[in-house]
């Protein structure tokens, strides 16, 4: 899903947010922004906790897909649509809002925490490092399971769903000196 970032001012300081687009169901359906902020508010039409987001959006008013044979207005114009089939799910849009709040909010995202999990796991293919990375991989949006490159060739991607396909030593190397070059040693490996 794009998005871009976009800033709100509160009490004299800069918050930083990030925008999807959506689609507001109000009588007619409209596309607009919808922007999650650092301090963990949401803007669509009016500024709102997540609490009151997710009510909006369980109850259609806001929204990522749209019936069959409707308007959709865009500013100044509309758009007849036949037929409308969204990029990703309900779930998963729950899911990257959730990881936008996250790394706003300067902490952790399952992406990065996935990123650092793999990296352990390459560096230890035991077992235990496996699960955990699998149990955080699973947590991620479907569309945003890819992490470093396009699906079919994403390592962690395909060691996924791959069913733990042990990689030989050599190939841990290889993908640590491709995707982490200067974040481990051989000190830290494990063969």
């Amino acid at each position: 899903m794009l998005n871009s970032r976009i800033f709100r001012e509160e009490n004299g300081k800069q918050l930083s947010g990030l925008m999807f687009p959506v689609i507001v169901h109000n009588y007619y359906y409209f596309l607009t922004q919808l922007v999650i902020y650092e301090d963990g508010m949401i803007d669509c039409w009016g500024l709102m906790d997540k609490t009151e987001f997710l009510q909006k959006l369980n109850s259609g008013w806001i929204r990522i897909d749209l019936p069959d044979n409707v308007d959709l207005y865009m500013g100044l114009s509309k758009i007849e649509v036949k037929s409308f089939t969204p990029e990703i799910d309900v779930n998963d849009f729950i899911l990257e809002v959730d990881e936008a709040q996250l790394e706003l909010a300067g902490m952790k995202s399952n992406r990065m925490i996935a990123i650092d999990l793999f990296k352990k796991y390459l560096l230890n293919d035991s077992e235990q490092n496996f699960s955990s990375l699998s149990k955080t991989f699973e947590k991620l949006p479907k569309h945003k399971k890819a992490l470093f490159e396009y699906y079919e060739k994403d390592e962690l991607y395909q060691l996924m769903i791959n069913d733990f396909e042990k990689y030989t030593t050599d190939r841990r190397i290889g993908i640590l000196n491709d995707y982490f070059e200067d974040e481990w040693n051989e000190i830290d490996f494990n063969k």
